[in-house]
């Protein structure tokens, strides 16, 4: 039976009881009971028989738990949760969720892509501990079938290995398959993607062709080809960060589209430069003469490239970097540039036509923020045919054969 007793009068004049039972387990439950205000002493006292009667039931058929049996069935609960068997599993309750503690989001998007399209299609329902190096040699096999690039491949091969190494370094299996897995190699028959540039004749018609164009994308596009900054680093300016007395722009911030699964629309997000590291460049006179302009018009607002709502009217928030995108569309069909057009295109032409007329590389590096001055020689040093012949000519020279 449960036990009752008087815990003493209230404030309000009420008497306050406690309730106790004790449950399967031997351990006691209590609950307290305020008798309302007026009662008389026999229906409390009739009052409180009904109540315990019922607590009691509760008690003993497990209805109300004790907080020791909460506590254990939330021990089971995270043990079960905790007994990771599937690569899917694995991958969406450890690997992920783990990652965005330590990376950036279109990082984490990366991998998300990677997982859902090409490694949980062939492996995701099978148990961690019976992945085998064939297996992971299926998953990759399977994207060369399918013609995949070798970036993609390759990019599938380094997923799987920081998947498996992590599900090894914490135990979640005990051997790690890609020990036994070699990285792909690139098709014979697909030749080394090159990161093509504009020339120098193609980039000074494109900037004529801007100066016809309205202020905020003449002055945008004006701002890439100047300094070879990132389009999101572009619409993440504010105006704080322009000195115009001695012409630098310092770029600390990056304005990503982001669209997380399970989520509507696409939403932006300001994070940190893809380096990690905050610097200065420096764009011409004339763009800076166009900044100045810009200040007029918009000035009042934190960042420099605003958006514009549905009345057409500037509303603060910065630019979308998806509009810069939709916008060079239209001007290129509009004046006939349409050949690989894009707004990357013109960071590789900052690189490359500065170190072709005698950029020193270090510098270049510094000012498109790679955090490797390989990165810069890798995938942006591209000297246009100008630079090709002079490079001839010079050796030919040298030995002596002009």
């Amino acid at each position: 039976m449960a036990s009752i007793r008087e815990k003493g009068m209230r404030k309000d004049g009420r008497m306050a009881y406690e309730i106790r039972s004790v449950n399967k387990s031997g351990e006691y439950i209590s609950k307290s009971w305020v008798a309302p205000t007026g009662w008389a002493k026999k229906s409390i006292d009739h009052e409180l028989a009904k109540v315990a009667a019922e607590f009691e039931r509760q008690v003993v058929s497990g209805e109300i738990l004790s907080k020791k049996d909460r506590e254990r069935i939330k021990k089971a609960e995270e043990e079960a949760a905790a007994q990771i068997k599937t690569v899917r599993q694995y991958g969406e309750c450890i690997y992920i969720p783990a990652k965005r503690h330590e990376c950036k989001i279109r990082t984490i998007e990366y991998y998300e892509s990677m997982l859902a399209n090409y490694i949980y299609p062939i492996i995701g329902e099978k148990k961690m501990v019976d992945v085998k190096p064939v297996d992971v040699r299926r998953v990759i096999l399977s994207a060369q079938e399918r013609k995949l690039g070798y970036s993609t491949v390759h990019g599938i091969y380094l997923t799987l290995a920081q998947f498996f190494k992590m599900a090894t370094m914490e135990d979640a299996i005990d051997r790690n398959p890609m020990d036994k897995v070699d990285a792909p190699k690139r098709r014979k028959d697909e030749l080394k993607h090159e990161i093509e540039a504009f020339t120098s004749e193609e980039i000074a018609h494109i900037r004529e062709c801007f100066r016809k164009e309205p202020l905020k994308w003449r002055t945008f596009y004006m701002f890439m080809m100047d300094t070879g900054a990132r389009k999101g680093e572009v619409c993440a300016i504010k105006w704080k960060n322009i000195n115009f007395e001695n012409g630098s722009v310092l770029i600390d911030s990056n304005i990503i589209n982001v669209q997380r699964p399970g989520e509507g629309e696409e939403r932006i997000q300001e994070t940190t430069p893809k380096s990690g590291k905050a610097r200065y460049v420096y764009p011409s006179e004339e763009t800076m003469h166009l900044l100045r302009e810009m200040q007029l018009q918009s000035g009042r607002f934190e960042h420099v490239f605003s958006q514009r709502g549905n009345d057409n009217r500037l509303n603060g928030k910065p630019l979308r970097p998806d509009s810069a995108d939709q916008y060079l569309r239209k001007f290129a069909k509009k004046y006939g540039i349409e050949e690989k057009c894009n707004p990357h295109k013109f960071r590789h032409t900052f690189a490359t036509l500065a170190i072709a007329n005698g950029a020193n590389i270090p510098a270049v590096s510094r000012a498109l923020g790679h955090a490797q001055i390989s990165t810069t020689m890798n995938y942006y040093v591209h000297p246009d045919e100008d630079a090709a012949k002079e490079a001839s000519r010079i050796l030919q020279k040298a030995i002596g054969q002009m």
